[in-house]
């Protein structure tokens, strides 16, 4: 039997968390031991490190996905909605070949740091990671009055405060500056976005104009 919408809305959910897992076994083990789990590429490239990288780039593809898929829903008829979502499309497009592509390849070709050309091409997907924040924060300004969208904005406005507290508590240092980690602000940013979607699947599209008032 094919999977219905909200099934797939639900597996986009659980895609996120699974993201969210890894960064956050990274964050905790950081703040503990100040280094690193398996999953981070601190100790060259690894198998471990091909998984989680793997795991973002489904994840980043699901969200594009959803994205475009359930875009008429989303925008609800606002343009700024939908060139904000266009642009989240082409940013998850984007880190979703960079964690599936050029992770894994630099692995399987035994690469622990790539050369400079190669660098130096992807620097600015780092721009496109963090811009990515930006978008969604934009996004959930958006969606606030959005019938069905109410828990996907809360998230989704929450990635300010969270990228402000993480980024005070690398300034101000001490014992806790080694919990300082993106992964706080992107598990908001994934799963706010993935329940855009599943918002999206599970409130019925509106009737047509003209079948409006046809009864009787």
């Amino acid at each position: 039997m094919p999977a219905s919408d909200a099934d797939r809305g639900s597996a986009r959910q659980a895609g996120a968390a699974g993201v969210a897992v890894i960064g956050l076994i990274d964050a905790v083990t950081h703040g503990l031991t100040g280094s690193y789990s398996v999953f981070a590429d601190d100790y060259g490239r690894s198998g471990w490190q091909v998984v989680g990288s793997l795991v973002h780039a489904l994840m980043y593809a699901a969200i594009a996905w959803v994205l475009r898929s359930s875009g008429d829903r989303i925008d609800a008829g606002s343009r700024s909605r939908r060139v904000l979502r266009l642009a989240l499309v082409v940013a998850s497009v984007i880190n979703a070949v960079f964690f599936g592509v050029v992770d894994p390849a630099l692995w399987a070709l035994g690469v622990d740091e790539p050369p400079a050309w190669l660098a130096a091409a992807v620097a600015p997907i780092t721009l496109v990671f963090g811009l990515t924040f930006l978008l969604a924060f934009a996004l959930g300004i958006t969606l606030r009055r959005v019938p069905g969208q109410r828990r996907a904005a809360l998230l989704l406005l929450s990635i300010g405060p969270v990228l402000a507290l993480t980024v005070l508590v690398s300034v101000v240092g001490g014992p806790l500056a080694g919990f300082a980690h993106p992964t706080y602000t992107e598990t908001v940013t994934n799963v706010g976005l993935a329940l855009t979607g599943l918002a999206a699947v599970t409130r019925p599209s509106p009737a047509p104009a003209g079948r409006r008032g046809t009864g009787g």
